[in-house]
This record gives C-alpha cells, structure tokens and sequence, in this order.
C-alpha cells in the first residue's frame, strides 16, 4: 500500500464560509480503497470566531447516505491556521470509525458571529 495525497476543496479555490452554516459541504466527494488510515488538513483563513467553527468528516457507502463520524472525525477551527483530523485504526479511540467507508467528504459548522475562508483541503490516505 502506499499514501496518496488530494486536493478535495470545491473548484480547488478559496471559500468564504459565513455565520451560521449547517453541515455545509465544502469538499468533493473523494473514492478511498482502503480506509484504515487516513489524515486530512484543513487550512483556514481569516477566521472569526464567536461560537465555533467545526469542521467534520463524513463517510457513505453510496453518496446518497452520509454518516459524520465521531468526534475523532471531528476539530475546531479558532484560528488563522491548518487543522487536522488524523484517524489511525492503531488508536483505540480512532477506531469507532474505522474502516471508513469508501466514500469521504468534509463539512463545517458555524455559529452566529463565525467566518473563515477555506483555503484548501489535502486527505493523505492510503492505497491500495
């Protein structure tokens, strides 16, 4: 197996999240073959944040049905920076989630008061 790495942001272009968003889906949809590791970075920009910004990790096994996985799969945006979700099945905490399924995607969350601009989105995954 080795580890791959993919631009998934939409339009692989910036986007300027406002307040209040809802699961919004801010990434392609993106094919892993196996899914026992994997790393995703988020770089965010011109952050504000009031009440939070959450950035999540959805898995489906048909791209109709998505399933946000647990807080592993899930971190905080506060600041003007690149954050992370790691997910490795030799964690014992990681492994609620894993496998993953072969679909991946990623969402955020804000609240009243939160902006960010995404930059990009890079998933190291591996393959088989």
């Amino acid at each position: 197996m080795q580890l791959v790495s993919t631009n998934i942001l939409k339009s692989r272009t910036s986007q300027a999240i406002g307040a209040s968003q809802t699961d919004l889906v801010i990434s392609e949809v993106l094919k892993i073959d196996v899914g026992t590791r994997i790393r995703v970075d988020i770089a965010a920009s011109s952050v504000t944040s009031a009440v939070g910004l959450t950035v999540k990790l959805q898995d489906s096994m048909d791209k109709l049905t998505w399933s946000t996985l647990s807080s592993a799969g899930q971190v905080a945006v506060t600041v003007d920076a690149t954050v992370t979700i790691n997910l490795l099945d030799t964690v014992s905490g990681d492994q609620v989630d894993l496998p993953l399924r072969p679909f991946i995607r990623v969402i955020i969350t804000t609240g009243a008061g939160d902006a960010a601009t995404i930059d990009a989105i890079f998933v190291a995954h591996d393959k088989a």
